[in-house]
């Protein structure tokens, strides 16, 4: 009980401190008149995933330090080894807690966090001075189809399912030769074809030079669904983990360079474990700090919290730059973290 109620405490203390310094940054953008505190409030709604992503491991952390601390500190933990529990038993509860607290976080990440994060990006940008029709096209827009055809265009409203300055590149097998080059100013989704509106298309043939271009006021063309164009931003941060491997897949079959979208898929997989990392780090090292107390707790999970964050964006810069493969960027900081618990666990007095 301890333990859960550590866990709970933690978790809205380190929520409080994300949601006031948040207010005190946007509300002068509201002050101002960018925003509302309506569109301030949706923001909070739709920021909460990522702030439990980041949270929930923190919580965890804070929550095991502090209850070995504080055991230690009560010799409570002396009588409990002097019944015959083991510091490995006493931290089986804790682990357990640790497990569930990862599956809770992959769970997070594969429904609600992409789809949140993108709102609440879009309510930011807003809340910044843009407009709402620029957010998730950054003025301008370029996707790979599943045939190796490139689509540009300047803006696509999924919900209407209809395209502005929309741009298609077809090319040939193995994408040596463009085949052809089609630009229409609006393009609307019809059933199972594109209705493209004021355009024209050109056809390119090896060994011919000059090909006519061919206009049109409104005709139908098969381009990929709108489904393929939903997810406008293609941002890691606001993929689940397997939208990410189709995309992933799809780059690298086009032959795009895929190592930083690599990295990204891996440390979604990865990141998730860092709660039963940073527990088993926890146990012993609270062991070695519990006469200290609660707050000498507090403070080594600050400070290796911090060390693991940079960790992290240590060894992604490593990898998005080549020097490490994907996979071992990805995993790095949870293998050191790892061996690093495992030599305090098997040094500490159980």
């Amino acid at each position: 009980m301890t333990y859960l109620r550590l866990l709970g405490l933690s978790a809205l203390a380190l929520g409080g401190m994300f949601y006031v310094s948040a207010f005190i940054d946007l509300s002068e953008k509201v002050f101002r008149g960018t925003g509302t505190w309506r569109m301030l409030g949706t923001f909070f709604i739709y920021t909460t995933p990522q702030y439990l992503y980041w949270i929930v491991p923190l919580a965890v952390l804070l929550a095991s330090l502090v209850t070995v601390a504080i055991l230690t500190k009560n010799s409570e933990l002396v009588v409990m080894k002097a019944c015959g529990i083991s510091l490995y038993r006493f931290a089986v509860p804790m682990v357990a807690g640790a497990v569930a607290a990862g599956m809770f976080l992959f769970a997070l990440e594969q429904t609600v966090l992409g789809p949140a994060n993108r709102r609440a990006q879009a309510i930011r940008h807003v809340l910044d001075g843009g407009s709402p029709e620029t957010f998730d096209v950054l003025n301008r827009r370029w996707v790979v189809g599943r045939d190796g055809s490139i689509y540009h265009y300047g803006y696509f409203d999924p919900r209407v399912r209809r395209f502005t300055s929309l741009w298609v590149y077809e090319f040939d097998e193995g994408m040596r030769h463009i085949t052809q080059r089609t630009y229409a100013e609006q393009a609307q989704y019809a059933g199972s074809t594109w209705n493209v509106e004021r355009g024209w298309a050109r056809t390119f043939t090896v060994g011919v030079e000059s090909i006519p271009f061919l206009q049109f006021d409104s005709a139908q063309r098969m381009f990929e669904p709108p489904e393929h164009f939903s997810t406008e931003t293609a941002d890691p941060e606001f993929m689940s983990f397997t939208q990410l491997r189709t995309y992933t897949e799809q780059l690298a079959q086009s032959g795009f360079d895929v190592v930083r979208q690599r990295v990204a898929l891996y440390r979604k997989l990865s990141f998730p474990f860092v709660t039963i990392v940073m527990t088993l780090i926890a146990v012993p090292f609270a062991v070695t700090i519990g006469r200290s107390g609660a707050m000498a707790g507090i403070g080594v999970g600050i400070a290796i919290a911090l060390a693991y964050w940079t960790t992290i964006l240590f060894f992604a810069a490593m990898g998005s730059g080549g020097l490490l493969t994907p996979l071992l960027a990805a995993w790095a900081p949870n293998l050191l973290f790892g061996a690093g618990a495992a030599y305090l666990l098997l040094t500490v007095r159980t």
